[in-house]
């Protein structure tokens, strides 16, 4: 199944379990590519896992629906793609960071998401699954 299908039954399944009864509007955020590694790992490690989204939160908060495109996989595998110049990776407890703003669903269809190869890829699954954040 595409993308394209596993969004519009995300969409479907979220309206009908997450809505309000009598509800005439939504609000939908969506923000694009969302990059937690490299410096921002030690932005992290320094600062908290609030520290990249507390300003962007109360936003988020009015939205009855969080969207974002997740720029590298959460792994904490060490084998990376080889002669790929540029490889990102999110420990897998960064996952807070999402959680903190309340992110709901997020794309995974981009050009870091393999570069822990299919290790990381399931795992990254495994992570948003846990953390009941959607994804495609």
């Amino acid at each position: 199944m595409n993308n394209y299908k596993h969004f519009l039954i995300f969409l479907i399944i979220f309206f009908l379990f997450n809505m309000p009864a009598f509800s005439d509007s939504l609000s939908v955020t969506m923000a694009g590519d969302v990059m937690l590694g490299s410096w921002g790992i030690e932005e992290i490690e320094k600062n908290g896992v609030d520290y990249p989204v507390a300003l962007l939160r109360a936003e988020y908060d009015k939205s009855d629906l969080n969207m974002c495109n997740l720029e590298a996989p959460f792994t904490n595998s060490n084998d990376q793609f080889p002669d790929k110049t540029y490889t990102f990776k999110v420990p897998v407890q960064y996952v807070a960071v999402l959680k903190n703003l309340n992110i709901d669903y997020v794309t995974l269809a981009n050009n870091h998401i393999m570069d822990f190869g299919t290790q990381g890829l399931l795992e990254t699954t495994k992570t948003l699954h846990e953390n009941k954040i959607y994804y495609s």
